[in-house]
C-alpha cells in the first residue's frame, strides 16, 4: 500500500511538472518568424508594419514549437482555465525565444496569471549580439509591433472576461515604453499596474515621458540600489545613471517608487539583483514575493514595511 501510494505521489509530480514545462504561450513578436523551418530560425530582421502577429509557443520533447495564433483563440483558452488575472510582459536585453519562454513560465507558476509576451530580437544583421545603440534601434524599429502588443491587451479588457490585466517591461524592455511614451496612448485605460522593473533607461528627465502615458491606473517602479548589471552598464557604456539603480531626479506624484533594496542587496549569483522578481529571490524571501504578486495580479501595493514607498 505504502508503495502504491508513493508511485500515485510521484505520478502526480510528474504531471505536473510535465503540464508546468510543456505549456503553451502566448506571445508578439516584432521578428519574422519562417514557418518553412523550425522555431531557432525566428529572423532577426523586424517587421515594421504594425500589424499583430500573435503566436504561440510550446516546447515539444527538446525543442520549441511556434503556431500562428488569433485572438479568439486565446480568449478561448484562457476562459478554459482557472487563471483570472494576466500579465502582458517584456523581457530586456539579450534574450532567445526559449529564454523568454521559459520566463514566462515561471512567473505564471510563481504567481498565478497567464502570460502573454513581446519578443524582439536582439541580433544584428550577422546574428551577432547587438551592442546597446543598436539594441535601441531594434526597439524603435519595434514600436509598431508593440503598439499592436498594447491593442491586443485592450482587446483583453474590452472581452471582460477576465480579473486584471497589468504590463511588466523588464530592463531594457522599459525602453519601449519610453519610446512609446511619444505615440498617441491615451484614448483607452488598458493596464490596471504598469511595472517598470529594474528599468535599464535614465533616470534623468524619465518624469518627462513617464508623465505622458496614460494606459493605466497605476504606475510602480521597482529598483535596487545594489543591481550590479545596472551598475556595469553604467560603468561600461555611455549610459547614465538608471533608473532600475536609483531615483534621484524628479519624481511624479501620481507614480509608487519602491525601494528593493533592504530586500534585494547585493547577492550571488549577481544576476539575482537585477531579475529578482523570479526565480530564487521570491522563492526564497517572502516580502518579495508578495509584493510582486500584488503588482502582477493588477492590485494596489498595501503597506509593507520593508519598503521605502516615494508617493
Amino acid at each position: 500500500m505504502k508503495r502504491v501510494l508513493i508511485s500515485l505521489l510521484f505520478a502526480i509530480a510528474v504531471v505536473g511538472y510535465l503540464r508546468a514545462f510543456n505549456k503553451e504561450v502566448y506571445f508578439v513578436s516584432s521578428a519574422y518568424i519562417n514557418f518553412d523551418q523550425n522555431s531557432e530560425a525566428i529572423s532577426n530582421v523586424i517587421d515594421t508594419s504594425g500589424k499583430l502577429s500573435l503566436y504561440k509557443v510550446e516546447r515539444i520533447k527538446d525543442s520549441l514549437q511556434v503556431a500562428k495564433a488569433n485572438l479568439g483563440g486565446m480568449l478561448m483558452d484562457y476562459k478554459s482555465s482557472d487563471v483570472r488575472d494576466v500579465l502582458f510582459y517584456v523581457h530586456g536585453y539579450g534574450k532567445e525565444l526559449v529564454d523568454v519562454y521559459e520566463r514566462a513560465l515561471s512567473i505564471e507558476e510563481t504567481y498565478d496569471v497567464a502570460v502573454v509576451f513581446f519578443y524582439w530580437p536582439f541580433k544584428n544583421s550577422k546574428g551577432k549580439p547587438s551592442n546597446l545603440m543598436q539594441a535601441k534601434r531594434k526597439i524603435e524599429s519595434s514600436i509598431p509591433s508593440f503598439k499592436a502588443f498594447v491593442g491586443l491587451a485592450a482587446e483583453v479588457r474590452r472581452s471582460g472576461e477576465f480579473g486584471n490585466v497589468s504590463l511588466l517591461a523588464h530592463s531594457l524592455g522599459n525602453y519601449f515604453l519610453e519610446i512609446y511614451s511619444e505615440e498617441d496612448n491615451s484614448d483607452f485605460y488598458t493596464f490596471d499596474n504598469l511595472i517598470l522593473n529594474s528599468a535599464a533607461v535614465n533616470d534623468k528627465k524619465h518624469s518627462e515621458w513617464l508623465n505622458k502615458i496614460d494606459i493605466q491606473r497605476r504606475i510602480y517602479v521597482l529598483y535596487n540600489k545594489h543591481d550590479f548589471l545596472l551598475k556595469g552598464l553604467q560603468f561600461f557604456t555611455r549610459a547614465r545613471r538608471q533608473l532600475g539603480n536609483s531615483v534621484s531626479h524628479v519624481a511624479l506624484p501620481s507614480v509608487n517608487y519602491i525601494d528593493m533594496s533592504p530586500l534585494v542587496k547585493f547577492q550571488f549569483p549577481i544576476g539575482n539583483t537585477h531579475s529578482y522578481f523570479t526565480g530564487e529571490v521570491p522563492d526564497n524571501t517572502e516580502q518579495v514575493r508578495g509584493i510582486y504578486s500584488t503588482l502582477i495580479k493588477g492590485k494596489p501595493i498595501g503597506d509593507y514595511a520593508y519598503f521605502s514607498v516615494k508617493q
